[in-house]
């Protein structure tokens, strides 16, 4: 297992309950991959400085967790698949 983070930019139109079910989804893709949540970190809304899929702010939040790497291919199709993210990257921490 290898340290992870990942940022991701929820769409604000979701809502504040669909916000809430984004997270609570990415954190159950984490935790059924066999990945472990160690922090979670939330920015809230935020001004992009450019149009993303035609928005002007996200919500961001910060995932820190262990994971194997294999695990991360797939959570990255299922991010780039799922409605409600408008952005993500997962990077490899420094152990």
């Amino acid at each position: 297992m290898r340290p992870y983070e990942m940022m991701v930019i929820i769409d604000p139109e979701l809502g504040d309950d669909g916000i809430q079910a984004q997270k609570e989804e990415l954190e159950a893709w984490i935790k059924e991959g066999g990945g472990q949540i160690t922090d979670v970190d939330e920015w809230g809304r935020r001004k992009f400085a450019y149009p993303i899929k035609k928005r002007q702010e996200g919500y961001y939040v910060i995932y820190y967790f262990d994971a194997d790497p294999a695990f991360t291919l797939t959570l990255r199709k299922k991010l780039e698949l799922a409605k409600g993210v408008l952005r993500h990257m997962i990077l490899r921490r420094d152990e």
